[in-house]
């Protein structure tokens, strides 16, 4: 399990996006959940914030590449894009390789600048000096 916090910031409002890339389309599950499978391994992604965000993607890339004449598969490339223009922007995501607990994330909050995650098996404190992890015992 990853846990993947991104503080962003601008003089100016700006529209958001956080963006990952596939060499599978991407399984889109609601406007906050992806499942990318290659071959016989799954990862499954949940944005946690923003609360308003869509999902998009495409096998098109922006600026068409120069692989200097080889070949290359076909890659896709996922955007989460935060609704309406600010100045700041946190993005906060939970991957879990394998997809074992589609249910992992039992909580979210963001206290005194610092995010909270509950998972099934651990507490993860977060915010732009680090992380603290917390292991739950069962």
């Amino acid at each position: 399990t990853i846990v993947v916090y991104d503080k962003l910031s601008s003089k100016k409002e700006r529209s958001w996006e956080w963006n990952i890339h596939s060499l599978q389309k991407m399984e889109k599950n609601g406007q906050r959940n992806i499942l990318i499978t290659n071959q016989d391994t799954r990862l499954c992604l949940q944005i946690l914030e923003p609360q308003k965000v869509t999902f998009s993607q495409t096998d098109q890339f922006m600026a068409k590449p120069d692989f200097q004449d080889k070949e290359v598969p076909n890659q896709w490339h996922g955007r989460f894009t935060r609704t309406g223009k600010t100045k700041d922007s946190d993005f906060l995501a939970v991957l879990q390789v394998d997809c074992k607990n589609r249910d992992l994330v039992e909580d979210v909050g963001l206290k005194n600048g610092q995010y909270v995650v509950m998972l099934k098996n651990a507490t993860v404190k977060i915010d732009e000096n680090g992380a603290e992890v917390s292991p739950i015992a069962h």
